[in-house]
C-alpha cells in the first residue's frame, strides 16, 4: 500500500473518534447490482461520513465507470429516511451521487435501500478471519479505506490530491493472508488509483491486534489502520 505519497492537505477530521454507532454503521456489500452488474462496498462511519467503491461494466451502463465516492449521509433510525451528499465522485452517475433515495432499513446482516427505482439489498461484511471487514488509515496527507470480503476479494478506496503517479480512485482484487506467518499477498484486478494501494510488487505482512491492523511494507514502512466498528 503506497500511502506515504498520499494527497497533501486533505482534511481528515471525519476519521476522528467515532460517535455513538447506529445500526447502519459498518460496511455493506452487493454483487452484480443494477444495470452495470456492479460489485460494490459502501461504508458508513458513525460520524456521518460514507465511502463507496464500485466495479461495474460501463458497456452495460455507460452513465458511470469504476470508481469511488466520499460524502456525508443522514439517516433517521425511526423513520428510516436516508439522504446523501456526495463530496468526491469518480464513478460518474453510479453509486449514491445521482439518485433520489427514500429509506434504508438495517438489520444485523442486511441493509435494504430504496430509491426511485425500487429496493436493493446489501449484505453486511462479516467473516471468520480477523482480517475480514473494513479498515481505515489516516495520515496528515490523506486516507484510505480497505475492505476485505470473505470470498477472498477486496475493495479499497483512496481520496486526495493526485501526485507521484497516484490519484483518487478505487482498487479491487483478490487477497490471501497467512495468520501464522502474517504474509499478505494480493492480485489486483481493477485499479483506478494509479500507484496508490496494493498495485506495486512490494512484500507485505499484516499483524492484527483486536481492532488495530499493522501493515508492514518492505522497503517502504509501517502503517497502522483502525477497524470500522459495526454496532
Amino acid at each position: 500500500m503506497t500511502l506515504r505519497k498520499l494527497l497533501p492537505g486533505l482534511a481528515l477530521a471525519f476519521l476522528a473518534t467515532p460517535l455513538t454507532a447506529q445500526a447502519i454503521v459498518g460496511s455493506w456489500y452487493i454483487s452484480r447490482a443494477q444495470k452495470a452488474q456492479s460489485d460494490a462496498v459502501i461504508t458508513f462511519l458513525a460520524n456521518g461520513t460514507y465511502t463507496l467503491g464500485e466495479d461495474g461494466d460501463s458497456k452495460l451502463d455507460p452513465s458511470g465507470k469504476d470508481g469511488m465516492e466520499r460524502g456525508t449521509y443522514k439517516w433517521n433510525a425511526k423513520t428510516k429516511a436516508i439522504s446523501f451528499k456526495t463530496l468526491v465522485d469518480t464513478n460518474g452517475e453510479w453509486g449514491m451521487s445521482h439518485a433520489e433515495f427514500e429509506t434504508a432499513t438495517a438489520t444485523k446482516t442486511k441493509l435494504t435501500i430504496t430509491d426511485e427505482g425500487g429496493p436493493f439489498t446489501l449484505k453486511r461484511v462479516t467473516g471468520k478471519s480477523p482480517l475480514i471487514g473494513s479498515w481505515y488509515l489516516k495520515e496528515d496527507s490523506g486516507y484510505a479505506v480497505a475492505t476485505f470480503l470473505d470470498d477472498g476479494t477486496y475493495i479499497m478506496v483512496q481520496d486526495g490530491k493526485s501526485g507521484d503517479g497516484g490519484k483518487t480512485g478505487v482498487e479491487r482484487g483478490t487477497w490471501k493472508w497467512d495468520s501464522k506467518t502474517k504474509v499478505f499477498t494480493r492480485k489486483v484486478i481493477v485499479d483506478t488509483n494509479g500507484t496508490w494501494g496494493f498495485s506495486d510488487n512490494l512484500k507485505r505482512t499484516i499483524l492484527i491486534s483486536k481492532n488495530t491492523l499493522t501493515l508492514k511494507v518492505s522497503g517502504e514502512g509501517t502503517y497502522t489502520l483502525k477497524r470500522v466498528l459495526a454496532p
